[in-house]
């Protein structure tokens, strides 16, 4: 629920939708209730928001094109970083949890980036706010 609460509240400040992949089945609404129960001083509330606005999708197994080009977050990155410069979606993916992300993901995915420049593996929570920053500097 954090975690969803966290992605929320960075979602909403950087104008992006939030892509749940393989993550269990809810219906969002109730999920929504959840999460802003469970983590309102973590930013439920956002997650809520987006929800309420259809910006959340649920998708089983690799994403399909409402997401643009998939790229996943790794500190062993076995595809090439995306470019500086890139037209159309990008569809930032990370692991929760020990096992990170999927092999059929990482698989899927047209770029890997690793976001620390040190093969470190983050955190999710720690990863959001690498990401966040770096989009801040856009």
């Amino acid at each position: 629920m954090r975690a969803l609460a966290r992605a929320g509240a960075l979602c909403a400040g950087f104008g992006f939708e939030l892509a749940l992949v393989d993550f269990p089945e809810m219906d969002l609404p109730i999920l929504a209730r959840r999460v802003a129960q469970e983590s309102h001083a973590d930013g439920g509330s956002w997650f809520a928001a987006l929800v309420a606005e259809k910006r959340v999708r649920q998708f089983s197994g690799v994403p399909g094109k409402w997401v643009g080009t998939l790229v996943a977050t790794t500190p062993q990155p076995a595809k090439p970083e995306p470019p500086d410069s890139f037209e159309g979606r990008l569809c930032l993916l990370m692991g929760v949890g020990p096992q990170g992300l999927p092999g059929k993901l990482l698989k899927a995915s047209k770029f890997h980036l690793e976001l620390t420049g040190h093969s470190v593996e983050l955190e999710t929570a720690t990863a959001m706010g690498v990401i966040a920053e770096r989009l801040s500097r856009l």
